[in-house]
């Protein structure tokens, strides 16, 4: 029988244009911004808890002028995981596919399990369109 309740959640929701990232975050979901060897943790000042879905998520608005460089929004068990140096390493990948799986992979454990979901998102600049 349901309870009628719903779990919580962590988030990271970002609206990503050209010129411009503005979003919010909330729990230990986490979005970076990559960039000539340097990393920001645009989501640093979130509320870890409580979470969405408690009724009580006190979400944190962030909001960064993009001049290049790469996004990446992902759980917790990425940064938790892996380490910065690695992550920036298969971040600056020229494949993107390839980027991605290797940033998935990088958080699991010798026996090939993985010790947390992992779920991430990429986002590149694109090439200027004639």
């Amino acid at each position: 029988m349901a309870s009628g309740q719903g779990g919580e959640t962590t988030a990271v929701v970002a609206c990503v244009t050209p010129r411009r990232v503005v979003g919010a975050s909330v729990g230990d979901s986490e979005l970076w911004l990559f960039q000539g060897g340097e990393s920001t943790a645009l989501t640093e000042h979130q509320h870890r808890k409580p979470l969405l879905g408690s009724g009580q998520a006190r979400p944190v608005t962030f909001e960064l002028a993009w001049r290049g460089g790469v996004l990446l929004g992902a759980s917790d068990a990425l940064f938790k995981y892996a380490d910065l140096r690695r992550i920036q390493a298969q971040v600056s990948l020229s494949d993107a596919n390839a980027a991605v799986l290797a940033l998935a992979a990088l958080p699991r454990l010798a026996s090939g399990a993985l010790p947390d979901d992992v779920g991430l998102v990429l986002c590149r600049p694109s090439a200027p369109r004639p």
